[in-house]
């Protein structure tokens, strides 16, 4: 967006000065579309004085830079920063989408569990950083987010778009992209796309307030794993796995079999 950190904490005190002039108490506000590789550079220039602790006290949003990982490790140095801060993913999506499929591809589920999906990167990055934008599985990129990040301090995760329509757009900038609802206002008809499903796991079970916890693992689990206590006392055990054949797993809770 081209906006350093010194421009977005000046944005950030503007707001918190005016909010407090005009009466209206105590705002959460925080910068966006910093990514994850430069989460800490930006955050440390833009806390470092101790009047921003009332600024942006209650997010801290951030897009992903590479589809390679999560950057679990950045969003855990900042959880260890900022304790008192929570951190939102701001802008999930599969970008430059249909760039060189045939239109009409990611209509079809099957589409979503092959590597054919490309990134924002694909196209345009050097050629020496077209590594970081290889081809990858939407749905499975999804669910490796979502779990993964929950696991390293993330308390909320937004897709940047919940319709489209059936080629992607409209986008003022070419690079069609993947959303979890695609429509077709010709036929009005909608087509739920596996994204939705795989978001849907966890806003369904997942309720408001609800608090992550620990979980063990035996050493030789395919399963990626996240566990939630909800404020009703329930417990939601988010399980996926790469492999493409059936998997028996069994959980056990206070030593109860289930």
């Amino acid at each position: 967006m081209g906006v350093t950190p010194t421009d977005a904490t000046q944005v950030l005190l503007e707001i918190d000065y005016r909010s407090e002039d005009d009466g209206a108490g105590a705002w959460t506000v925080g910068p966006t579309f910093y990514y994850r590789q430069n989460l800490q550079t930006h955050w440390r220039i833009e806390l470092k004085k101790d009047y921003h602790e009332s600024v942006g006290r209650g997010r801290i949003d951030y897009a992903s830079e590479t589809k390679l990982s999560v950057g679990v490790e950045n969003l855990d140095a900042m959880h260890g920063q900022f304790s008192n801060k929570g951190i939102i993913h701001s802008e999930g999506c599969i970008d430059n989408i249909g760039n060189d499929e045939p239109i009409g591809a990611m209509l079809e589920d099957d589409w979503y569990f092959r590597t054919e999906a490309t990134d924002w990167g694909y196209i345009w990055a050097l050629p020496e950083n077209k590594k970081n934008h290889p081809k990858y599985r939407p749905f499975y990129r999804y669910v490796r987010d979502l779990i993964q990040g929950f696991n390293h301090n993330l308390n909320g995760w937004i897709d940047w778009n919940l319709v489209l329509n059936t080629r992607g757009g409209p986008n003022h900038a070419f690079n069609f992209c993947g959303a979890p609802i695609l429509v077709d206002s010709g036929t009005n008809s909608a087509y739920y796309t596996p994204l939705y499903y795989a978001i849907a796991h966890f806003s369904k079970f997942v309720r408001p307030n609800a608090q992550r916890i620990g979980f063990d693992l035996s050493d030789d689990s395919p399963l990626w794993t996240t566990a939630f206590l909800n404020e009703d006392g329930s417990i939601v055990l988010h399980s996926s796995t790469l492999k493409s054949k059936r998997l028996v797993a069994r959980s056990r809770l206070r030593e109860r079999s289930s």
